[in-house]
């Protein structure tokens, strides 16, 4: 009897030993799955953390090399923009000084139309008299003119009663009207402004509305040359005070009514 109860003991230590066996065996294969697990795991991550500290240090030096190329394109562009503003301030310059050489230019064609034209007086005095009444309407001073020439005066700056009138001396040719600052300045061929008469749109007397600016009694002795630009195509005024030199104003709508067939449809 002693001897059965031994083995059903036994018995029992035995199947609960090889319980313990196996939850022990199931509990290392756990421990070793999940240890495999978090290896992998590292390891994936250690790919990661090389794969994007490779991708940033490939970064860093596209950053630099795009930064590289933002300075030449940079130093590129204030080089240009220097040889631009170069280029345009020479072109001003040379523009201005083509302009001063064109109105020079204009100035010395009058005074050699002005001295062709006494030369031809000279030639028909000298065909139709003697020497001696050549010499005596030379000393009247009856040797024909072919220009008109005297002061006049033009807006210093845009409103006339601010600024008041800029007086300057102007020359009448078939073919030009020539403004300068004075007399010297004509003498030396310097003229600060010259109008072309064939691009000349019309001359007339102002009205108070178009010169609102100017005083009442000033009116009557402003007349108004409109010109045309050709290469912008389009009208600009000139406003000249005669004080008093009205035959400056007849010989500029005579010399439109000869050249300019719209003025001679009733425009001036």
């Amino acid at each position: 009897k002693k001897e059965e109860e031994f083995n059903i003991i036994r018995t029992q230590y035995e199947k609960n030993l090889n319980n313990e066996r196996t939850l022990k065996t199931q509990a290392v294969n756990k421990l070793a799955e999940i240890m495999n697990r978090k290896d992998f795991k590292l390891d994936r991550k250690k790919v990661n953390m090389q794969d994007f500290k490779k991708k940033e240090k490939e970064n860093r030096k596209l950053q630099l090399e795009l930064n590289q190329e933002k300075e030449k394109f940079n130093q590129m562009v204030i080089k240009y923009q220097k040889e631009l503003n170069e280029m345009q301030a020479q072109l001003v310059e040379e523009s201005t000084y083509r302009n001063e050489l064109q109105m020079q230019l204009d100035s010395k064609e009058s005074d050699i139309e002005q001295l062709r034209s006494k030369i031809l007086d000279l030639q028909q005095g000298m065909d139709s008299t003697s020497v001696a009444s050549l010499q005596a309407d030379e000393a009247d001073g009856s040797v024909t003119e072919s220009r008109i020439e005297g002061w006049l005066s033009i807006p210093n700056k845009g409103n006339i009663k601010r600024y008041g009138w800029k007086k300057q001396y102007v020359v009448v040719s078939s073919r030009k009207i020539l403004f300068y600052n004075d007399e010297q300045d004509k003498e030396q061929s310097n003229p600060c402004m010259v109008l072309d008469i064939d691009k000349l749109f019309h001359v007339r007397p102002v009205t108070q509305g178009d010169v609102y600016r100017a005083e009442t009694e000033e009116i009557p002795k402003i007349f108004q040359v409109k010109r045309l630009l050709a290469q912008f195509v389009r009208l600009v005024n000139v406003y000249l005070y005669t004080q008093g030199l009205t035959q400056i104003f007849t010989l500029f709508c005579f010399v439109l009514l000869l050249s300019d067939p719209i003025c001679q449809r009733g425009r001036v």
